[in-house]
This record gives structure tokens, sequence and C-alpha cells, in this order.
């Protein structure tokens, strides 16, 4: 399955945006339970006050006795209550033991006071005085566990928002860390194969004979590739082409030198025909700076040789004859076969003494 470039970057900025929504989102919370907890810190303060006064309310009704001070013990009890109640909602702690507890020693504390108003004795009086009393410390007491367990469940709430948005940060980092490598192995590690499959093509295109593409998993990458190979193939056809064509070229040239020295040779002696003897005889009279000077040479009973010996001793004869003459000869000397049993000799050289030399050598 190939994956395209655009994919990889389309799940690069979704992951990117993920990470935004998500830490925007576990920010906000962050903040919604910091302001949770001052909200809490401020009704659980405020109930500690209202709890400190109970207490104070109650010294004072069992000092002084006075009506006014059991009409605000009954305020502040409600006052109490209510905020407790608020307090407890807010932490969602209404099924624990915790507000089981606050409930009953408010019942006892109003029970207590629905009797305080119905005593006419003395000592009842007193007796459900030290029971208000013990019910408003218990109330005080639990009042201050709530708030600070309240406290305690803001501090954990912030903390698993903070262990959520690092975990947040953690993945996200590492799935942009993933794929950034996808998109180097993507993006880099194919252009330095391109770049590596082109230098194969230019320097030694005739014998490359990678395959690449399949190990390409992005399209773009995949197609390029694939469009390379394509002109490889196209280069090896060209290549074998012009090729072809030297090698044709070339085989003429040579087939054309070969007739043209074919044209120009004794084919038995190897020597110049009469057609290179000519040539080199009218290049010799068309220069006026030199002299030069002709033998005819003829081997004496030829045709007896060939009539007795046969065609093949003969050929041997002039083969014979016309390698000695070649051995006498130099580079200004010109000999050619010009017909059966003739040989011409044609030299530049201009002594003659030399020439008469050269002419008794050639006779012996």
């Amino acid at each position: 399955m190939k994956t395209s470039i655009k994919q990889i970057l389309t799940l690069f900025v979704t992951l990117v945006a993920a990470f935004m929504v998500t830490t925007a989102y576990l920010t906000q919370k962050q903040n919604a339970v910091r302001d949770e907890v001052l909200s809490l810190d401020g009704q659980a303060f405020e109930i500690s006050q209202q709890a400190s006064r109970l207490n104070v309310i109650v010294a004072d009704y069992n000092l002084y006795r006075r009506p006014a001070s059991l009409k605000q013990w009954s305020n502040t009890l409600d006052k109490i209550e209510k905020q407790a109640g608020q307090l407890l909602n807010i932490t969602q702690l209404e099924e624990k033991m915790l507000a089981k507890r606050l409930s009953t020693d408010i019942s006892r504390i109003r029970m207590q006071f629905e009797r305080l108003r119905e005593a006419t004795i003395e000592k009842d009086i007193q007796w459900i005085t030290i029971n208000l009393n013990t019910y408003s410390q218990n109330l005080i007491t639990q009042l201050h566990n709530l708030s600070e367990e309240a406290r305690q469940l803001a501090t954990l709430e912030l903390s698993r928002l903070s262990w959520y948005q690092t975990v947040a940060v953690g993945c996200t980092t590492f799935l942009s860390l993933v794929v950034l490598i996808v998109l180097y192995t993507a993006l880099i590690v194919p252009l330095k194969t391109v770049r590596s499959e082109m230098r194969k093509i230019g320097h030694d295109y005739a014998h490359y004979d990678s395959n690449p593409s399949k190990n390409s998993r992005i399209r773009e990458w995949h197609e390029l590739l694939k469009s390379l190979e394509e002109m490889h193939r196209e280069l090896q056809v060209t290549t074998v082409s012009k090729k072809a064509l030297v090698a044709e070229v070339e085989m003429r040239k040579e087939a054309e030198d070969n007739a043209v020295s074919l044209a120009r040779t004794d084919f038995l002696t190897g020597l110049p025909n009469r057609l290179s003897f000519f040539e080199r005889f009218k290049v010799l009279l068309d220069n006026s700076n030199h002299s030069a000077f002709l033998f005819f040479l003829d081997v004496d009973n030829f045709k007896s040789v060939n009539d007795n010996l046969g065609h093949l001793a003969g050929d041997t004869l002039l083969k014979t004859v016309s390698a000695a003459i070649m051995q006498l000869s130099n580079e200004r000397d010109s000999i050619a076969r010009l017909g059966e049993m003739n040989l011409q000799f044609c030299t530049s050289r201009t002594v003659n003494k030399k020439r008469y030399c050269l002419r008794e050598s050639y006779k012996r």
C-alpha cells in the first residue's frame, strides 16, 4: 500500500491540532479546578468562621443564659448547614461517611435546641447545654475535616489534570517524532536515492540494473523512481541503437578500405598492382625536383616452370622473387606486378653508381 506525502502532512497537522486542542482543554480544566479550589478555600474558611462563632455563642449562652444567644445559635447553625451542603455538593462527598456525620450532628443540635426551648428545670437545661456543647464541638471538628478533604480532592484533581497534560504532551511529542521520522524517510531518503540512481545512470548506465521503486512506500516517490527507470530503459535502447550504428559504420568503412586495398594490390604476391604503380609513377613524373629511373624485370623460363612443374610451383616462384626484391628495396622505391611474370621497379635514387649496383643486385 502506497502512502502519499499529502496524507503524511495531513496526519502531522492533525496531531498538532489535536495537541493544541487537548492542551487548551486541559489548561481550561486546570484553571477551572484552581478557581474551584479557591472557592472551596473561601467556603471552608467561612464555615470555619461560622463554627468558631458557634463556639462563641455556646460559651455566651452558658455564661449569661440569654434568649438572643439561642437565636444567634440557630441562625448560625442554618448558615453552617447551608454552606456545608454547598461544599458537599461541589466536592461530591454527599455519599461519604463525613457527610452523614455532619447531617447527624446538625440534627442532634436542632433536637437539643427544641428540648432547650421546652425545658423549665435548671438541671435539664444544664444537661441539654452540655449536649449542645458536645455536638457543637463535634460539628466544628467535622467541618474542619470537610475543609481538609475538599482541599485534598481539589489537589488530587489538579495533579490528575497535570498528569493528563504530561501524558498528552509526551504522546504528542512521540507521535510528532514518529511523523517527522516518516517525513524524513518519505522526503530526504528518497531524494538521496534519486540522486544516487541518477549518478549511477550518468556514470555507467549500460550496467545499471537497480530497481529502487519497489522499496518506496510513498506514492509520489514511487512514481518518480518508476519514471527514472523508464528513462533508463529508453537510454539503454538509444545507446544500443547508437552502438549498433557506430559498429555498422566502422564495418562498412573497414570493408571499403579492404576493397580499396584489394583493388590496388596483387592478390598473389601482395605487391602493388598496375593501378597503384601508375599512380606512384605519375607522382614521380610530376615532381620536377627529383630524378628517377625505371626497371623492368622478367623471370626467365617462367612459362616452362608453369608447364613442367605446375602453376602452384610458378606461383611459389613469383612469391619468392617478389619477397627477394622487397628485401632489396627501401621506402623510396616502388615495386609493382604488371603482368603474369613482369615486375616493374621505380626509384628516385639519382646516383649512377648506385643505380648500376642496384641493377646488378636485382639481376643476381
